[in-house]
């Protein structure tokens, strides 16, 4: 369980975020073309949103990355998807206790929560299509999409005991939901 909470949990999420986002902001529950959020709604999902916005563009800075970073609402619904992926994983564990361990693994089910959302984009690109694809698609590229959600999460940091301020666990975790 934990690895399909991992895996399509977070994809799912993900997804149903986007209803939800600058995006899903412009159609009402039956797919009309409408803004149901307020002038004030707006401005705080947007200030919220800075936090994620900093700090996805000061790692394309600081890899020397030239395409665009643009990428702000897949990165938010990366890193809420995560989240709440993981608050129905842990709910599942409280109603129907935890999942066995594998035979001959040492992780444990929180540890293979976050594994199971990393193997999601698993990816092996050539430096070529890794260029063209940064450019043309609205996420982020698959390494930074797990790094970066994972960097955020306070219960991954504590599931592979990560060190306190290093790129995994740094002091500043940017949260919307």
């Amino acid at each position: 369980m934990a690895i399909n909470y991992g895996s399509l949990g977070t994809m799912m999420a993900h997804e149903l975020i986007h209803g939800f986002d600058a995006q899903g902001r412009h159609f009402d529950k039956t797919g009309n073309f409408v803004n149901w959020w307020t002038n004030s709604t707006t401005s705080k999902y947007f200030n919220q949103s800075k936090c994620f916005e900093n700090q996805y563009d000061d790692f394309i800075r600081k890899m020397n990355i030239t395409s665009p970073a643009a990428k702000l609402p897949e990165n938010l619904a990366d890193n809420g998807g995560l989240k709440i992926a993981y608050n129905a994983f842990k709910a599942n564990e409280y109603i129907h206790g935890a999942d066995k361990r594998l035979p001959a693994s040492t992780f444990t089910t929180d540890q293979l929560f976050y594994i199971g959302f990393a193997q999601t984009w698993c990816s092996l690109t050539s430096s070529d299509t890794k260029d063209i694809s940064s450019i043309m698609q609205s996420h982020s590229a698959e390494k930074n999409r797990v790094n970066l959600a994972l960097s955020n999460s306070k219960e991954f940091s504590k599931a592979f005991q990560c060190p306190a301020n290093t790129n995994m666990n740094p002091s500043k975790k940017c949260s919307f939901w």
